[in-house]
């Protein structure tokens, strides 16, 4: 006989059904990094500390601190190359010509250093992690300031320091004897003194504010990330641009002129070659650049344009920088430390011969 259960107020029990399990939560657009993307950014995870941003609006961070890893280990494998030269010149007096600017040399890629170092500052995310931790924590009014200290930095102080170095360096390849290097330091800062001066002068002081357009004096934007967390985003004002522009237009017609001089007194195909690859990156990228920083002031900080105009902008000038490095200090280096294992070998194979032709003399004389 079947027995029925019944419940203390008298009614049927429901079947007992097994407990539903709970509903997964839904995956979360975390602007941080997660475990379950482990295999994007584990290449990132070698050189920077965890908690990396890897969405989407973190993509241009992502890129500009690659671009930024390229420049420091370009630039640390360019002053071993540099060292490497200068230690083989003290002992070898053919090598003594060729390592004669190595302190402007070593100038250049401190200054890239720097300046990649410098594009940190323009990061949000990056300020956040990496400097707010280690100091007093900064308002909004002073991370606008902050903006302001980088845009004088990289367009007035950085930037035009390394492309007068690299005008330095070209023009005192087709000189027999090199400058001093008080003298050479000395030329560098004065070519880049005066765009200094002129993006302090209207960053910090931004004359006739009252009468211009925003867009002439803005340094900063401030903006609202993922997590509704107000932001400091780092713009271009325009009469920044204006004054780096006059430097640059200068800038190419004065570099032009000297590669001029350069391929006309060049020995071979291969520094022909080297000078006008680098003659046509530095007149392609300057002027590109300078459009991109005027451009950039039209769109708004946070947005897909502007993001993408900021990258397009650092990369006109990583690749001048690059090219840079690799025509006037890498690649001649490398050649110099070769020239020296050809004059060694060549030595070697002259003594090799005066000693086989001693020896044959020196039989016919026993002989006879």
């Amino acid at each position: 006989m079947r027995k029925i259960l019944f419940d203390p107020i008298g009614t049927t029990l429901p079947p007992q059904l097994p407990p539903s399990p709970s509903p997964a939560p839904s995956p979360s657009k975390s602007f941080y990094y997660n475990e379950s993307q482990h295999n994007y950014d584990s290449v990132y995870n070698y050189f920077l500390p965890s908690g990396l941003p890897v969405a989407g609006d973190s993509a241009s961070e992502m890129a500009t601190i690659s671009i930024i890893i390229i420049l420091l280990v370009l630039s640390f494998f360019s002053l071993l190359f540099i060292f490497h030269l200068r230690i083989r010149s003290q002992w070898s007096h053919y090598l003594q010509k060729f390592s004669s600017a190595w302190s402007i040399r070593i100038l250049l890629v401190v200054l890239v250093s720097f300046w990649a170092c410098n594009e940190v500052l323009r990061l949000p995310f990056f300020r956040k992690r990496l400097i707010y931790p280690h100091f007093r924590p900064l308002n909004l009014p002073q991370e606008a300031k902050l903006c302001k200290i980088y845009v004088v930095l990289s367009l007035g102080l950085y930037e035009p320091a390394i492309l007068a170095t690299l005008l330095f360096l070209l023009r005192i390849s087709v000189k027999k004897h090199c400058p001093s290097q008080l003298s050479a330091i000395t030329k560098v800062g004065s070519m880049c003194l005066p765009v200094l001066l002129g993006q302090i002068f209207v960053v910090f002081f931004s004359p006739l504010q009252a009468q211009l357009p925003e867009i002439f004096y803005r340094g900063s934007v401030v903006s609202k990330d993922l997590h509704g967390d107000k932001n400091v985003y780092c713009t271009y004002p325009w009469s920044s641009t204006i004054v780096f522009a006059c430097f640059g237009m200068s800038y190419t017609l004065g570099f032009s002129l000297s590669c001029w001089k350069v391929l006309s007194v060049a020995i071979n195909k291969s520094i022909t070659y080297r000078i006008n690859y680098l003659a046509m990156t530095i007149n392609a990228t300057i002027p590109l650049q300078i459009v991109l920083l005027a451009l950039s002031a039209f769109s708004s900080p946070g947005k897909v344009a502007f993001e993408g105009i900021t990258i397009a902008m650092f990369l006109c000038a990583a690749v001048c920088v690059i090219v840079g490095l690799g025509t006037l200090v890498v690649k001649p280096t490398a050649e110099a430390l070769a020239s020296v294992v050809d004059y060694h070998r060549s030595n070697a194979k002259i003594h090799s011969r005066i000693t086989e032709v001693d020896e044959k003399q020196e039989e016919k004389d026993q002989t006879q």
